[in-house]
């Protein structure tokens, strides 16, 4: 079976600490930051319920390494 996925523009909302590589026993950091906008290929999108401040809001949690990205200001998808 074929599955062909485009792409999303999304804008980072919050980034997490990185990730651990345990052959150097420290945090990699991801290289994004709130702001950044990142092209998302739509199959890896996973909304999720996430209560915040008493509120539940579906986000899309996505892991750094399939973001691609950040777009600069004048750069955006069709």
């Amino acid at each position: 079976m074929l599955v062909i996925c485009g792409y999303q523009e999304c804008t980072v909302v919050e980034v997490g600490p990185g990730r651990y590589n345990p052959y150097a026993d420290k945090i990699i950091p991801t290289g994004l930051a709130v702001g950044d906008r990142v092209l998302i290929n739509q199959g890896v999108l996973a909304k999720l319920p996430i209560k915040k401040n008493g509120k539940t809001v579906k986000w899309c949690v996505v892991p750094a390494t399939e973001c691609i990205g950040p777009l600069s200001d004048d750069e955006s998808i069709q």
